[in-house]
């Protein structure tokens, strides 16, 4: 506004004015946003602001540059982080400023992991397999997951053994074909353990398990008599057609004497009945 101001003398009652105008600029207040707390290697944004909104105004966050908002990775090893934001707005050809600061707390990450790493590999026979021995657990209460396939797509394999859920986690080898890992084509796969602890921080462990397949075995009935002498074992198989890449061991089981006939026994060559 303009003021005016007037200066008297007493003696001779001479009088003198002058005029000022004066100028008030708003007042400038800057908002740093709200104080955060995140968990290690989150990626955490800042953002500035300032009022009156209705005036254009400069930005800075020190150490960092003139922008508006900055995304960050975090790093505990730098926690807290301590941003400060000013806001500087012009009017009239003079500029008012002000400050404000943010500060970012990190959390820490749950410590899981498998053991043994790979996991101990297991015949098709062996059946259906608990995953949770096999974890090493955070001394802390939270929510767990455990699946196989892809870190971000479940093939269905694992499954929840109990209901309602008390943390074990059931492989299920009998979802395999066995048919299908015969000849070396094994099954392979990358199981995934995700922890989330009370503080809503979640870390993820990953190890590899191998289901190889249990041979097919399918023999024939023949009856052979006593005056053969000796007979090729192998003839009465009919899977494995082959020998490569597997170990053949002929085991007799005791039998009772049928119809007059006396059942041979198995000569250590393992691969021939004897006549004895």
């Amino acid at each position: 506004g303009l003021y005016i101001v007037t200066v008297t003398d007493k003696t001779w009652l001479c009088k003198q004015k002058d005029t000022v105008e004066l100028f008030v600029n708003d007042t400038v207040v800057a908002d740093a946003g709200p104080n955060q707390s995140i968990c290690h290697l989150d990626t955490f944004f800042i953002s500035g602001s300032h009022k009156p909104s209705n005036l254009n105004s400069d930005y800075e966050w020190f150490n960092l540059g003139p922008n508006k908002s900055y995304k960050i990775k975090s790093d505990i090893s730098k926690s807290p982080y301590t941003f400060t934001f000013k806001s500087t707005v012009v009017q009239g050809g003079k500029s008012c400023e002000d400050l404000d600061t943010v500060r970012i707390r990190v959390k820490s990450l749950p410590k899981i992991s498998w053991s043994p790493k790979p996991l101990k590999s297991q015949c098709y026979d062996f059946g259906n397999i608990w995953l949770d021995p096999f974890i090493i657990t955070p001394n802390k209460i939270g929510t767990w997951d455990i699946w196989n396939g892809d870190v971000r797509k479940k093939s269905g394999n694992i499954t929840a053994g109990t209901v309602p859920y008390t943390g074990r986690f059931l492989f299920l080898t009998t979802s395999l074909d066995n048919s299908k890992l015969q000849g070396g084509s094994n099954y392979n796969t990358k199981v995934y353990l995700r922890f989330t602890d009370t503080n809503g921080c979640s870390n993820l462990d990953s190890t590899t398990l191998r289901i190889n397949g249990t041979p097919l075995v399918q023999l024939k009935s023949r009856i052979i008599c006593q005056d053969l002498g000796s007979y090729l074992m192998d003839s009465l198989k009919i899977r494995p057609s082959s020998g490569i890449g597997s170990r053949l061991k002929w085991v007799i089981i005791s039998s009772p004497l049928s119809g007059g006939c006396q059942f041979l026994r198995a000569s250590r060559s393992s691969t021939s009945f004897t006549n004895s």
